[in-house]
């Protein structure tokens, strides 16, 4: 006695053989990661590096550190020598290409420290706590407020950050 519905003991059926019963098989889709590419930046010229904030869209100064994620230390002492801090990691940026998100965030992980010395027309490369990533031109010191301007690109999150 044939139990199943299996007569030419193959192990499949008519009814669940999707050739035998002339049915269409498609494969099956591909899926690829989707590409990083750069966020679309937001821009900020003539900004004062004190205590800046990359969080809050575009940059944001602050009256004091708590929530920034860079700032300047500014030194005032016979040799004076000012500092820039990153929360999450701060890198020097070499060369004359634009820097990108992707690049600044790959220069980050390399070559990140917690400080660097600020020097006029120098560019860093910062990454805030929550993720976003930011290109920093330092422009002239500003006697008027004692403190550098600077331009800021700022991007979302890296593709190396968490």
């Amino acid at each position: 006695m044939l139990v199943g519905g299996d007569p030419g003991g193959t192990g499949s059926s008519p009814a669940s053989d999707p050739a035998a019963s002339g049915a269409v098989q498609s494969p099956a889709p591909q899926i690829s990661p989707p590409a990083v590419r750069d966020a679309q930046p937001v821009r900020s010229e003539g900004v004062r590096l004190t205590y800046v904030d990359l969080d809050a869209g575009a940059p944001k100064v602050l009256m004091n550190n708590v929530g920034a994620s860079f700032y300047v230390n500014y030194d005032t002492g016979d040799r004076p020598e000012h500092k820039i801090y990153g929360a999450s990691g701060i890198a020097r940026w070499k060369g004359e290409a634009e820097p990108t998100l992707r690049r600044c965030a790959e220069l980050i992980d390399t070559q990140g420290a917690g400080d660097l010395p600020v020097v006029t027309g120098a560019r860093y490369c910062v990454r805030s706590s929550g993720g976003r990533v930011a290109a920093i031109t330092v422009g002239a010191f500003d006697t008027a407020t004692s403190a550098f301007k600077g331009d800021v690109v700022v991007w979302g999150a890296g593709p190396s950050s968490p």
